[in-house]
C-alpha cells in the first residue's frame, strides 16, 4: 500500500543544522549508558543548556533522580530545577520544530518517570504540563485532518504512538469517527485487523481502532518500509524512537513483543549497511547536507560500540539510553566486527545485500526498486536501483567519508536552487528572502548505475562527482591503457579506484593486500585487462557488467545478507528471508523471525524491565502532488 502521504508542511528545524557529535564510549550498551548518565550533563557545560541542549543530559538526570545519586546542579540551579526547565522547554518552544520532536520525549518522560506513582521523580506540576501535551496528541482523533491515519513517516509514528497510548492508559474518547479515504491519496484506507473491520465516515471505540490501526501499520512498515527508511537525516530516528515507546510502555505484552519484533527489523536494515563511516548508498528522504557532511541521525554510538565523535549527530535524541530496549546480538556482532575500536573482521571481509523497500516505488526497467550494497571495512559501494542512486563511500580517516559517483550534469558547488555536488537536488529551506540555501533536497546521487560487487558500469552519465568534504587523496593520476581508455585512479589508504567518465563510464574499487598486493599492481590489471565500451565495462577480473545488469535474481527479498572473504570461498548467506520469515544465522547461533505472527526465538541478550505554537499549516492537495511527482521523476 501506498501511504506515505504528505499532508503537512515541514519547515526546517533548528536541530538541522548542527555538525557536531558527542556520544560516550563503552564496550557494552550498559557501560556507555552508566558512563551517560554518571556524567550528567558535565560535557556539555561549557556550551550552556539553553534552549534544545537542555535536552541531551535530561534522560541522564531523571535517572539521577530516580537512583538517588548525588546532588547535581549548573548555573546555580538544582538538578530538579533543570529537569522542570527541560519540561517547559520540549512542552514550550521545542514542542513543534518541522519534525514534531516533543512527542516521543513526552511520551516518555510522563510515562517512565511520572505514571507509574512508585516511580515518580517529577513534580505534578510539570506533570500536568506534559498532560496538556499528550492531551492534544490523544484528542486529535477528533478532528477529521490530523497526523495520527495519514502522514509522512517521522510524523506518523509519533503521533500514532502516542494518540494510541493515550487513550489506552490515561483516558478513551470513545465513540470517534474514522475519516474518510482522501481521493488523491486513499488514505485513510479501510482495513480489518484483529477480526474487526474499518471503514471511513463510520464510527468506532477510539482505544480500539488505534489499537487494530496501530497494528496494521506495524505490518505494513515491515512489509513495504516508508520513503523515510535507510536515510542519514533525522527523519528515521523518529520511527525508531516511537516504537520503543510500545516496547516499554504499551499495556499488554504482545504489543511489547511486537513493537520489540519491529524494532529488531528497523536496527537491523540500518546496521548492516554501514561501513567507512557511512551508510552505504540508496537512501530515503534525505538532504545533501547530512549526506555530505557524515552526520546520521540514527543512534549507532548510542546501540554499538562506536566510538565518540563519529558518526551520530549530536542531537539525536538520547532516550534510547533509558529504554528496556537492547539490539539483537547478532546485530551488534554484525555492526561492530567491520566499524569501531572493536573491530573483528580483516581487510579481506565483504558483506554484499540484496533487499529492496516497497514503499520507495518501481523504477522503469525493473521488477521493483531493488537494494543492493558490496560492504567492506574500507569502503562501501551501492544503492544501484533504489532511492537517490548509487554512491561510493571511502572511509577518509577521519569523520567524513570521502564519495564518488557518476552523474548526468557536471560537478558544482551549491547555490540558492541547487547542491551540484549532487547528480540532482533542490533547496528545500532557505533564508535571507531566497538569497541563502540552508538544506537541500537531495533526490539522486550516482545515476544509471549496475553493479557487480566492487564494480559499476552507468550510461549517460559522463562526469564524475568526487565530494571530498575537506579530505584529501594520498595519490591520484590520469593514465590510459592499451584501449586507449583514459582512467583516474584514486588511492586513500588501502583503497584504490580505478574510474572513467564518459557517455558509458565505469568505476572499479579494491582493496590493497587483498584484491592486488600494491597499487602499481592494480592500475596494471586496469590498464591491460580492464573493457569499457559504449554498451559493457569488463572489469579487470573479467566480470561483464552491461545495461540492465544485476547480480542476483528479482525480485529480491525485503532483506538478505551474505558475508565472506576475498580468496577463501566461505560465502554464506547469514540473513534469509523466506515467506515473511526471516533467519540470522552467525556464529554457531540461528535466530528465526516468523513476521506473520510477529514470533522470533529470542536474539536479544539483555531484556531489562523499567519500574502553545500552531499546529503545521496543511499543504494544499496540489502541491503535495507537485512534490510527490517531482521526488519520483527525479529519483
Amino acid at each position: 500500500m501506498k501511504k506515505v502521504i504528505l499532508l503537512l508542511a515541514l519547515t526546517a528545524a533548528q536541530s538541522w543544522v548542527t555538525s557536531a557529535w558527542a556520544q560516550f564510549n563503552g564496550a557494552s550498551f550498559e557501560d556507555r549508558k552508566r558512563a551517560y548518565i554518571n556524567d550528567q550533563g558535565r560535557k556539555w557545560e561549557d556550551g550552556g543548556f539553553g534552549g534544545n541542549e537542555i535536552m541531551r543530559p535530561l534522560w541522564a538526570w531523571l535517572e539521577a533522580e530516580k537512583a538517588g545519586l548525588s546532588a547535581y546542579s549548573a548555573d546555580g540551579k538544582s538538578r530538579k530545577q533543570l529537569i522542570s526547565e527541560a519540561i517547559d522547554y520540549i512542552t514550550g518552544p521545542g514542542w513543534w520544530g518541522g519534525a514534531l520532536p516533543g512527542a516521543n520525549p513526552v511520551n516518555r518522560i510522563y510515562y517512565q518517570y511520572y505514571y507509574d506513582p512508585a516511580s515518580r521523580v517529577i513534580s505534578r506540576a510539570d506533570a500536568e504540563k506534559l498532560e496538556g501535551r499528550l492531551g492534544e496528541l490523544g484528542r486529535q482523533i477528533l478532528s477529521p485532518t490530523n497526523a495520527v491515519w495519514c502522514a509522512v513517516a517521522n510524523w506518523h509514528a509519533p503521533n500514532l504512538v502516542a494518540a494510541y497510548l493515550y487513550n489506552s492508559k490515561i483516558h478513551n474518547f470513545g465513540s470517534m469517527q474514522y475519516p474518510k479515504a482522501d481521493p488523491t491519496y486513499r488514505c485513510p484506507p479501510s482495513f480489518s485487523y484483529n477480526g474487526r473491520s474499518y471503514s471511513g465516515g463510520n464510527f468506532y471505540d477510539a482505544k480500539t481502532i488505534l489499537r487494530d490501526y496501530l497494528e496494521f501499520m506495524m505490518d505494513d512498515w515491515l512489509k513495504n518500509g516508508t520513503d523515510e527508511d535507510l536515510s542519514t537525516s533525522d527523519y528515521f530516528q523518529y520511527q525508531i524512537h516511537a516504537i520503543a515507546l510500545l516496547v516499554d510502555f504499551a499495556p499488554d505484552q504482545g504489543l511489547r513483543d511486537k513493537a520489540r519484533t519491529l524494532l529488531d527489523w528497523m536496527i537491523l536494515q540500518h546496521a548492516a549497511a554501514v561501513s567507512a563511516g557511512h551508510l552505504a548508498g540508496g537512501h530515503g528522504r534525505s538532504y545533501s547536507n547530512f549526506e555530505f557532511s557524515g552526520q546520521d541521525s540514527f543512534p549507532f554510538e548510542i546501540l554499538f560500540n562506536l566510538g565518540i565523535n563519529s558518526i551520530t549527530r549530536d542531537y539525536t535524541q538520547r532516550d534510547l539510553y533509558v529504554s528496556s530496549y537492547r539490539p539483537p546480538k547478532y546485530a551488534v556482532e554484525l555492526f561492530q566486527s567491520i566499524n569501531g575500536a572493536g573491530r573483528t573482521e580483516g581487510d579481506d571481509y565483504y558483506r554484499i545485500i540484496r533487499g529492496n523497500v516497497p514503499a520507495f516505488g518501481r523504477i522503469a526497467d525493473k521488477q521493483q526498486s531493488y537494494r543492493y550494497d558490496y560492504i567492506t571495512p574500507g569502503y562501501n559501494l551501492g544503492g544501484t536501483g533504489l532511492g537517490t542512486g548509487w554512491e561510493l563511500n571511502i572511509a577518509s580517516g577521519g569523520s567524513k567519508p570521502m564519495k564518488l559517483f557518476f552523474c548526468e550534469s557536471p560537478l558544482a558547488q551549491p547555490d540558492k536552487d541547487r547542491d551540484g555536488r549532487a547528480c540532482n537536488s533542490s533547496c528545500f529551506y532557505s533564508s535571507d528572502g531566497g538569497v541563502t540555501c540552508r538544506m537541500y533536497y537531495l533526490f539522486s546521487m550516482g545515476q544509471r548505475g549496475w553493479q557487480h560487487r566492487n564494480a559499476v558500469f552507468s550510461q549517460g552519465a559522463p562526469y564524475l562527482h568526487e565530494v571530498l568534504e575537506g579530505n584529501a587523496w594520498d595519490e591520484q593520476s590520469s593514465e590510459s591503457g592499451q584501449t586507449a581508455i583514459g582512467w583516474q585512479f584514486f588511492r586513500k589508504g588501502k583503497v584504490a579506484v580505478a574510474a572513467a567518465a564518459r557517455g558509458a563510464s565505469a568505476l572499479e574499487v579494491c582493496t590493497i593486500g587483498v584484491d592486488y598486493p600494491g597499487y602499481a599492481d592494480f592500475k596494471s590489471a586496469i590498464k591491460t585487462r580492464a573493457e569499457l565500451t559504449s554498451d559493457y565495462f569488463k572489469t579487470s577480473k573479467g566480470v561483464r557488467i552491461a545495461e540492465g545488469y544485476v547480480d542476483g535474481a528479482l525480485p529480491f527479498d525485503r532483506l538478505e545478507v551474505w558475508e565472506g572473504h576475498v580468496g577463501r570461498n566461505d560465502e554464506n548467506k547469514s540473513v534469509d528471508w523466506n515467506n515473511n520469515v526471516m533467519t540470522v544465522s552467525r556464529n554457531g547461533e540461528q535466530v528465526v523471525y516468523d513476521f506473520s505472527r510477529w514470533i522470533s526465538n529470542g536474539g536479544t541478550d539483555e531484556k531489562v524491565t523499567i519500574k502553545k505554537p500552531s499546529p503545521p499549516t496543511a499543504l494544499k492537495m496540489a502541491e503535495l502532488a507537485n512534490l510527490r511527482e517531482l521526488s519520483q521523476t527525479n529519483r
